[in-house]
């Protein structure tokens, strides 16, 4: 079974939190069947697992340092997830908590773009979101082509 956690990583307010809220949506939209699991969202920050296709997969926002990405980590292996998305930032232990789960995972460290312009800024946003889409379907894609061969 592949495992592997996407940090979606870059300084403060380069947009991390909105491409994951973006691919949650995209995946809801894709995945019309995908079950909700778990779901401990804030009102600026999502924290939900959904199961899509039998795999389950995990989507936190909220990878400040000090913000409980490591509780939060802990929480999303322990419940199952084979693919975890989560935001981290260029410096501070959010790093550590993400490599902690070598070789377990196999992590995929996808850099925010900085900071730029409000419509070039959402672009970049759903560009990297529709990526990380793919990258999620590869996994949850895999079982169903298995059980067809």
């Amino acid at each position: 079974m592949k495992k592997i956690i996407i940090a979606v990583w870059g300084r403060g307010s380069v947009g991390k939190t909105t491409t994951i809220k973006e691919v949650y949506k995209m995946l809801l939209e894709k995945y019309k069947d995908s079950e909700e699991i778990y779901n401990k969202s804030a009102q600026v920050e999502i924290e939900v697992v959904l199961r899509i296709n039998g795999h389950l997969v995990g989507l936190v926002s909220k990878g400040d340092p000090g913000s409980g990405l490591d509780e939060r980590l802990k929480i999303l292996v322990t419940i199952g997830c084979e693919v975890i998305v989560c935001a981290t930032r260029t410096r501070g232990n959010t790093e550590d908590y993400v490599n902690s789960y070598k070789p377990d995972y196999s992590i995929e460290w996808l850099e925010q773009a900085v900071e730029i312009s409000g419509a070039e800024q959402r672009r970049m946003n759903t560009v990297r979101a529709k990526q990380i889409v793919r990258m999620i379907s590869e996994v949850v894609e895999d079982r169903i082509v298995k059980m067809m061969a």
